[in-house]
């Protein structure tokens, strides 16, 4: 497997990372202070990348258009597709996650049938699994 050049692999990973805690925070945010009802149950979250052969590349930008067009029917689930340079190669990736750690929830249906050639998702604590958006930034930055 080859790595991206850090600059591209820390601020990918930073964006996803915002993305994933994003409802976290506007609920914070947002609800009421005299509530205890905005407290996290959980630390649990399921994510991580999916790679895909480039010959896939129609069919999983199809699944993260459909993905698009129903995004308000599940706000607990995040997506981001790119097709990265590492210097020798094309990489194609999907960078997936659910809030509540709903494993491959049904908003990521149309990508169960896209083969992919490796996958790092799996439901763990957000300790765990952040480092894998973020990379070598210490947690909290």
């Amino acid at each position: 497997m080859h790595f991206l050049p850090l600059p591209i692999f820390c601020g990918i990973y930073l964006v996803c990372a915002v993305l994933i805690f994003l409802p976290y925070f506007t609920d914070l945010l947002f609800s009421s202070t005299d509530s205890r009802s905005d407290i996290v149950e959980s630390t649990q979250l399921w994510g991580g990348f999916i790679f895909f052969n480039l010959s896939q590349r129609d069919a999983v930008f199809d699944a993260y258009l459909k993905f698009a067009d129903n995004m308000d029917s599940d706000l607990s689930s995040q997506l981001i597709v790119s097709v990265q340079y590492d210097g020798t190669q094309r990489i194609l990736l999907a960078v997936m996650s659910n809030i509540d750690a709903v494993d491959m929830a049904p908003a990521f249906d149309n990508f169960r049938s896209i083969e992919n050639t490796s996958s790092t998702l799996s439901i763990g604590n957000i300790a765990e699994l952040v480092p894998q958006f973020t990379g070598p930034t210490p947690l909290g930055l």
